[in-house]
């Protein structure tokens, strides 16, 4: 399992800590390398929270001994000194450590086995690893250019504690091949130290033997090289000056010392020659190598004389390797910290006096400073009123208890804005390591994601419901179409006196009452047709508003607010009516003691704004239609009910419980929205909003000519549905038609001979009624097509509009209905009107 954010974040910063420490310790040392690795040796003890130790290898290269001992636990630093102050460790009884120093490959074992040594231990190695209680530990090797020193050690004695694993091997190579350079920088450092004191005494016995000073100066392990303080010519190197440049020494005194500088440096070698006239003078330069290659130098030279001519004589210290490893160093610290400045969370490290000491860009901007500006300051100083804050408490206890904290808090900033913040605090020796979330905006979502999963909650039930009773009304469809074709055949050949024929003309009443609810159910699920057309809301309200006053009554006074510069809507200009009928009709009952009604249009723009709050709307231009009443009101649980079918509040017998939820079905299938605002007391208003579109307003449609429905054409009659097909075979035949009767797509193909025109179902199996036209026309191009169905199917009906205007029959129908659209169709007049 991968470690939480919080605790990668805490290894970065321990590690940020070591290597910045580290690189501290290692610039300033110079002799003591016993107190730089002192100091190496107590930066990881702490950062492991256990022990580190240090061993030097002898001149002999037989024994080790231990140069530094730290532990965090005193008993765990007692049994370390002692086990190693003052007791070798004898390499050939060492067989691991001593291959770590040959080798320099590091030695990790994450959990010590108490079952027996691994193969690359003695029985004595693991009797002290026993003695000791270490349950992990981990060694690498202090090695400089191939040579080993000695190692550092790091062992587990807590055993709560986790396993050394391969981050901490990488940290301490890390650190182990810097204290190697440094302590090999420190020893040739002390050898420069004695190169100038030979560097003084061998002009002494330059003036006083030429022999002595060649000695001298050919025998310096430092290199050396004398040059002519005039021409800057090099009149003498030693073999260590040909090893560091890489020249023999016919190429190097054909050289001027201008010559070892980079190019674009050699000009200023002149002048920093003369500044330093007849001083001792100490530098550092960038020199080039024979083979083209860039050392870092520091030199010491000192006036003198050669052959009897004015010179400098000077001491040069290759320090690339310390110069890489500072750069290394560096890169690793810029590195963490562009690690930690790309976090989204806020990290901020306060000292114990709670004051900044470091802070990510990510803290920065939720405290709204520069990361410059925040260190130093405190939280007092941001937030006005913090000691007050749970915060504030929540950090003081986690410096007295040093334990982990996490907290929300709302804080306020300088300028009086609210903000709240989620925080991690983690203790650590410096004072607190913080993660921080701004949670600001994901509060001010909260509310609104609130108010939005409540309508998705209703619009969820509403779609269950609309499936529900769309489905109920295709059944519904199926078998009224079946009791009015039998009730109305049966009554053609009943006599004015018969006594059945009252009974039956009550079936056919009940069923065109039941036809009209399943009507109203097919609103509600939005599968009912609509012809759309492009209308002006003021031109129906114009015309609706004498039935209006009348439906209202002489109690309640109707007021129409009408833009007259309104845009036009898409829509079935019917189903419309119905829903301003509906809406005015609610509005009525809810002011049974007197009142005002308004209706009103408007232009509107629905912005992200509102279509964030509002679920199933897009942004852009709508026409509004809003109806409001001053009556009785509702609250908020009739509200969300208010839409359902059947829910009503009135007395039994009043109402269906269907007029607002055909409204709902309605608007939703014309592509728009409604929302109802009301409290217990002060009104209602209904809000519809209509996408708004360009283009004429079409014409409407001429009422439909008187005909003779009767025919003698041959029709190919294709429905699934028993029932159905037998009773639409009856009233066919009555009106005169010679019938074809298939009962799926297929056998119509089967059985299809030429025909006029093919009534057939929409939705069928093996084959939908669409599919079979376009087949049948394949042999037929001329034959005529009319569609019925319990409930519109996406094959024909595009987004609540017939698709090509294609002839449409909605179930049930009546004898004359299916008669009269079947004449039409193969007249070929104008459609007649629906059902």
């Amino acid at each position: 399992m991968s470690e939480p954010a919080s605790e990668q974040i805490r290894r970065f910063q321990e590690r940020l800590r070591v290597v910045s420490e580290a690189a501290q310790a290692f610039a300033e040392a110079t002799t003591d390398y016993h107190r730089l690795l002192g100091k190496v040796a107590r930066i990881l003890s702490e950062v492991v929270k256990d022990a580190c130790s240090v061993f030097l290898l002898s001149d002999d290269g037989a024994t080790m001994t231990a140069a530094s001992l730290h532990a965090n636990e005193p008993a765990a630093l007692d049994q370390l000194r002692q086990m190693f102050e003052g007791t070798p460790l004898v390499l050939a009884e060492q067989p691991a450590l001593r291959k770590v120093l040959q080798t320099g490959e590091s030695f990790l074992v994450p959990k010590v086995d108490p079952s027996g040594p691994r193969s690359d231990t003695t029985s004595g190695q693991v009797a002290w690893q026993r003695r000791l209680g270490l349950h992990s530990f981990l060694v690498v090797a202090l090695r400089a250019h191939g040579r080993g020193m000695g190692v550092l050690a790091l062992g587990r004695f807590r055993p709560d504690a986790p396993p050394f694993d391969e981050q901490d091997r990488e940290l301490a190579q890390h650190l182990a091949a810097h204290a190697s350079l440094a302590i090999e920088n420190a020893q040739l450092y002390a050898g420069a130290q004695d190169a100038r004191k030979l560097a003084e005494r061998a002009e002494e016995m330059i003036r006083s033997s030429e022999q002595t000073h060649r000695i001298l100066f050919e025998a310096s392990p430092i290199a050396s090289l004398v040059y002519d303080l005039e021409s800057l010519r090099v009149l003498a190197a030693n073999p260590a000056a040909l090893k560091l440049y890489g020249y023999s020494k016919d190429e190097f005194l054909a050289l001027g010392i201008q010559d070892l500088a980079l190019p674009d440096e050699r000009g200023a070698v002149p002048a920093a020659v003369k500044a330093a006239g007849d001083r001792e003078a100490v530098g550092s330069a960038r020199h080039r190598r024979k083979d083209g290659s860039t050392i870092h130098v520091d030199g010491r030279g000192q006036p003198t004389t050669f052959d009897g001519l004015p010179a400098r004589f000077v001491v040069v210290q290759d320090h690339t390797d310390r110069m890489r490893a500072e750069a290394a160093l560096l890169e690793s610290e810029g590195r963490l910290r562009r690690t930690l400045d790309n976090m989204l969370e806020g990290y901020t490290i306060l000292g114990r006096d709670l004051r900044y000491i470091y802070v990510n860009e990510a803290g920065a901007r939720q405290a709204r400073l520069r990361k410059e500006e925040l260190l130093g300051r405190t939280p007092m100083d941001l937030y006005p009123d913090f000691e007050k804050t749970g915060m504030h408490a929540l950090l003081q206890r986690c410096l007295r208890e040093n334990v982990p904290v996490h907290a929300e808090e709302e804080l306020t900033h300088l300028d009086g804005a609210k903000a709240f913040f989620e925080v991690r605090v983690q203790p650590t020796p410096e004072g607190l390591v913080i993660l921080s979330m701004d949670n600001t905006e994901f509060r001010r979502a909260a509310q609104a994601r609130e108010s939005l999963e409540e309508q998705l909650r209703q619009s969820q039930k509403m779609d269950a419901v609309g499936r529900l009773a769309g489905g109920v009304a295709h059944d519904f469809n199926n078998l009224l179409s079946v009791i009015l074709g039998y009730g109305e055949s049966a009554l053609v050949n009943l006599g004015p006196s018969d006594p059945v024929r009252e009974d039956l003309e009550q079936i056919i009443k009940a069923s065109r009452r039941a036809a009209e609810l399943t009507r109203q159910l097919l609103m509600f699920s939005r599968q009912q047709v609509m012809e759309t057309k492009i209308l002006n809301l003021n031109d129906v309200i114009g015309d609706m508003e004498k039935m209006l006053r009348r439906v209202l009554g002489e109690h309640l006074e109707l007021t129409a607010v009408l833009d007259p510069s309104l845009g036009k809507v898409r829509a079935d200009r019917g189903n419309i009516e119905q829903v301003i009928m509906n809406l005015v009709g609610n509005a009525r009952d809810a002011m049974p003691t007197g009142g005002k009604l308004t209706i009103e249009t408007a232009n509107v723009v629905l912005d992200e704004a509102f279509v964030r709050m509002h679920l199933g709307t897009a942004p852009g231009p709508y026409v509004l239609l809003a109806v409001t009443d001053t009556g009785t009101g509702m609250d908020k649980a009739t509200r969300l009910r208010i839409f359902e079918p059947f829910f009503t509040t009135k007395a039994p017998g009043r109402g269906t419980g269907l007029g607002l939820s055909t409204v709902f079905g309605i608007v939703q299938q014309s592509g728009g929205g409604v929302w109802v605002y009301s409290e217990p007391g002060r009104g209602t208003t209904f809000k519809v909003y209509l996408p708004r579109v360009e283009g004429p307003i079409d014409a409407d449609s001429p009422a439909p000519v008187p005909m003779d429905l009767r025919g003698s054409e041959t029709i190919l009659l294709v429905e699934d549905e028993e029932a159905v097909r037998v009773v639409a075979r009856r009233i066919l035949e009555r009106y005169g038609y010679r019938v074809i009767v298939a009962q799926n797509a297929v056998t119509a193909l089967q059985e299809a001979e030429k025909i006029h025109l093919m009534l057939t179902d929409v939705v069928m199996p093996l084959m939908s009624g669409v599919d079979l036209a376009t087949r049948m026309r394949t042999r037929w191009p001329d034959v005529k097509v009319l569609y019925m169905s319990g409930y519109t199917d996406g094959s024909i009906v595009s987004h609540g509009a017939l698709k090509d205007g294609a002839p449409f029959l909605q179930k049930p129908f009546t004898s004359e209905t299916l008669a009269r659209k079947v004449r039409s169709i193969l007249d070929g007049t104008r459609r007649a009107d629906r059902p």
